[in-house]
């Protein structure tokens, strides 16, 4: 494993932001993860450390990235509970991460590669930030599933929340229609949305 910290490390991959959603009493650490590497990684699983107010280890947590690709230079968001009695807090005293992965091989099922998002189009509605567009599969393999995960910024781009839609299948060189929501409320770090990005992969038939 390669302990990693916003914007630390000679590591493959680095945590470039955090912030936390959720309720008092049940906040949420959330933040993104980007592959510095020249190389393509994938099945990143992450371990974190969450310490108490006196700087003793309160729970040590367990997960994956949102998406299950990374390429060179993408990033992808990761969500974790906190631990009851401990800090909601993103600071460095609070919270430490730890990543493993591996590297993509040849002939992968799953790839960002050939996967698009046209046009995409957010706005706030009554309770959530909604957004659509397309996806288009630019390969010459169907997909039999395709994630696309939407990450919200506030004007310092940070992030503020994510949403995931899951399409159960893409034809080679087709197009399809999607709405998603990045639910409002304690899903947002903040009121209102300054921007975001969509992105999304597919899982490639053999």
């Amino acid at each position: 494993p390669v302990p990693v910290g916003p914007g630390a490390g000679e590591s493959a991959v680095v945590v470039t932001d955090l912030n936390v959603i959720g309720t008092l009493e049940h906040p949420r650490l959330i933040g993104i993860l980007r592959n510095v590497s020249g190389t393509d990684l994938f099945h990143v699983n992450l371990t974190v450390v969450f310490y108490d107010a006196a700087g003793d280890v309160a729970d040590t947590r367990y997960g994956t990235t949102l998406m299950t690709t990374l390429p060179s230079g993408e990033v992808s968001p990761f969500e974790f509970f906190f631990p009851p009695n401990v800090p909601a807090s993103v600071e460095a005293e609070a919270v430490g991460v730890t990543v493993e992965w591996e590297e993509v091989y040849p002939g992968y099922a799953w790839s960002r590669d050939g996967f698009s998002v046209l046009s995409p189009q957010g706005s706030m509605g009554p309770y959530n930030f909604e957004i659509t567009g397309q996806v288009q599969n630019n390969s010459c393999k169907n997909a039999r599933s395709v994630n696309i995960v939407a990450i919200a910024y506030n004007a310092a781009g940070q992030i503020i929340g994510y949403g995931l839609k899951v399409i159960d299948s893409v034809s080679a060189g087709s197009k399809v229609q999607f709405d998603m929501a990045i639910a409002g409320g304690t899903s947002l770090a903040e009121p209102q949305v300054d921007h975001f990005e969509v992105l999304a992969e597919g899982l490639l038939e053999s």
